[in-house]
């Protein structure tokens, strides 16, 4: 058990609440939290995945709308369908879908988007089940980048 006479004597007194640090919000807060839950978008960090999470959103609506020829081959929703060839050899799209929580019709798509340019290979197995692995045995994640570098996280 710890001793709460020590733990104030190396960081101080031990606040349990503070209040909002957006302006003219007076919510208190628990365990420093810098923000209420009205107001923790305005974190550096938590907008930061808010809108990496709305892009994805819009990645899927787009593949949804417009099927494989709006599929972008460097963008998030086709490097999860690699990484998960990648991780697991080989797969059908409705396994692929089931797996990364997608629409099958989404995952057929890019499927067939990584097809066309060669990325992919399709095989059917003896049970007549389309699946999908690399076209190239020593295929290299890196290039999913296509040169580019994931985006650096902020520091808040």
């Amino acid at each position: 058990m710890s001793n709460p006479v020590a733990i104030r004597e190396l960081f101080g007194p031990i606040a349990k609440h503070t209040s909002c640090t957006f302006p003219g919000c007076t919510t208190a807060t628990c365990e420093y939290k810098p923000f209420c839950p009205e107001h923790v978008l305005e974190m550096l960090y938590a907008s930061h995945v808010a809108k990496k999470s709305d892009d994805y959103d819009a990645e899927i609506a787009d593949v949804a709308a417009h099927g494989w020829t709006s599929v972008d081959e460097g963008g998030e929703l086709a490097r999860d369908v690699m990484l998960y060839v990648h991780d697991y050899g080989v797969g059908s799209a409705e396994k692929i879908a089931r797996e990364c929580l997608l629409d099958v019709k989404v995952v057929q798509s890019v499927c067939d988007a990584l097809l066309e340019i060669g990325v992919f290979r399709s095989v059917t197995t003896k049970r007549r089940v389309v699946v999908y692995q690399f076209a190239d045995d020593d295929f290299d994640m890196n290039s999913i980048w296509k040169g580019r570098l994931p985006d650096p996280m902020p520091n808040n």
